[in-house]
């Protein structure tokens, strides 16, 4: 699954759709919006692994959070 988001940092807010994949292996995206974004929201990829949207810096920040151990 892919997902494409979209950002109007100047309303600071955006939106996160579903992408589906077709056999060419070109991006497509499937037009069902998940949810809706604002500034300082993030999004969890996996374990460990979040997106923040910084609208107010015009950044969507990827973070690896390793273990601590």
């Amino acid at each position: 699954m892919l997902l494409k988001i979209y950002c109007d940092y100047e309303r600071k807010e955006g939106r996160v759709e579903s992408c589906s994949r077709p056999p060419d292996h070109g991006a497509r995206c499937a037009g069902e919006e998940l949810c809706g974004l604002a500034d300082g929201d993030t999004i969890r990829i996996d374990a460990g692994q979040v997106l923040r949207c910084n609208f107010t810096e015009r950044l969507l920040e990827r973070n690896a959070i390793l273990s601590a151990r």
